[in-house]
């Protein structure tokens, strides 16, 4: 799958990181990008986060998963009137404005639920509230799912998703099967 695909495009856009001093373990990031079309379709909604569920239920249910909702979105100058773009980060100290949720357990049964009501109301969170600025949230562009993964370099996700290749970051662009 390419991968500079744009927001608009359901996708899974993965990082593997070797942690620092470790050679036993990586650090696996998934980035899901639900786009809004999907996102204002609450039944198309649901059936795209039971997919993830069983996408991240089935790579790593013996690890622990956290996962963090954040959005990409367009913001407006209010005196030029100039648009751009702001949009999470794999790494979580980038993601503060964006922030729709805080990190949450993965717990397959309670997954939808969680993930439905922390995205309630996206438009009110995401108003740059308490920051002194003369940009103004314009509009949701996506949703996106920061999820996180400490496992071992045998896991077999490495493998099957060809992820960590030799000893440096990789990254891979896939759909949500």
């Amino acid at each position: 799958m390419n991968r500079h695909l744009p927001r608009s495009v359901l996708k899974v856009d993965s990082t593997c990181d070797f942690l620092r001093g470790e050679k036993k373990e990586v650090l696996i990031i998934y980035n899901i990008n639900i786009p809004i079309y999907i996102v204002n379709h609450r039944e198309e909604l649901q059936n795209v986060l039971e997919r993830i569920k069983n996408l991240l239920y089935n790579e790593f249910y013996e690890n622990t998963v956290t996962f963090q909702i954040t959005a990409s979105y367009l913001l407006k100058h209010t005196e030029t009137g100039q648009i751009r773009a702001w949009t999470g980060s794999f790494f979580v100290k980038n993601n503060t404005l964006a922030k729709l949720s805080p990190f949450l357990l993965f717990e397959k049964d309670s997954f939808i639920r969680k993930s439905l009501i922390e995205i309630q109301d996206i438009n009110n969170k995401l108003k740059l509230q308490n920051v002194d600025t003369k940009w103004r949230f314009e509009r949701l562009e996506s949703i996106i799912f920061n999820v996180q993964c400490k496992v071992n370099t045998n896991h077999h996700i490495i493998k099957y998703r060809q992820l960590c290749n030799g000893l440096k970051r990789s990254h891979k662009v896939f759909s949500i099967p």
